[in-house]
């Protein structure tokens, strides 16, 4: 039951990829903002 190991922790590195760049693109858009 549940997925591989190696599939999970690739998924893992998507999701967590994903993430990173989803704060790093508010940050930047929040401190454009701020600019402005």
């Amino acid at each position: 039951m549940g997925l591989p190991d190696g599939l999970l922790r690739s998924k893992l590195r998507i999701t967590s990829f994903f993430r990173s760049w989803m704060l790093t693109d508010l940050a930047l858009i929040d401190l454009s903002l701020r600019l402005v």
